[in-house]
């Protein structure tokens, strides 16, 4: 329509598909949050954002950086995992592990190498005792889970090691 000269309806718009089942999980999308806030604010001249979500709360980093962007598209991946760190993470020398794990995870979702998931998960578990934040709580045993999960989809993995592996993460959740 804008190519056409319509003027838009509801100058409202940004849908990034969050709900897949996977997603349930921590996962920063700030490479492609970044992406569509430019896209929505250059391509559709939107001013404004709207969204929801009914998902676990180790969701805050995705939904953190959604609603930045949403106010300033202009903001970088080094800008936004600051914020993020700022905020799971009140004392200052815990901060630089929480930036490495934001980034580690991020890293993992284009890599799905299990040694990214597993480094995101031992940074959070570090400074985890010494913190408050419920959300660094969250999202720490969200990681964990997904460990887990990715542990036991590796090529190789016997069924006898899947089913220690469940027996583990069972008594990891509870």
């Amino acid at each position: 329509g804008k190519e056409h000269g319509f003027k838009p309806v509801i100058n409202i718009f940004w849908y990034m598909n969050p709900e897949v089942s996977v997603n349930m999980f921590p996962h920063p999308y700030i490479r492609r949050a970044i992406q569509e806030a430019q896209y929505s604010r250059d391509e559709l001249g939107v001013d404004g954002v709207m969204g929801y979500r009914l998902a676990p709360p180790c969701r805050f980093l995705g939904d953190y950086i959604f609603f930045r962007l949403a106010s300033d598209p202009s903001l970088t991946q080094e800008q936004l995992v600051n914020e993020l760190a700022g905020l799971l993470a009140e004392k200052p020398e815990n901060q630089q592990r929480v930036k490495e794990a934001i980034n580690t995870l991020e890293h993992f979702w284009t890599t799905r190498k299990l040694e990214d998931i597993e480094t995101a998960d031992k940074l959070l578990k570090a400074v985890l005792p010494t913190e408050h934040s419920k959300n660094l709580e969250y999202v720490s045993n969200g990681v964990t889970f997904l460990t887990y999960i990715v542990r036991m989809a590796q090529p190789g993995v016997t069924a006898e090691q899947k089913a220690q592996l469940k027996r583990e993460l069972y008594q990891t959740v509870k």
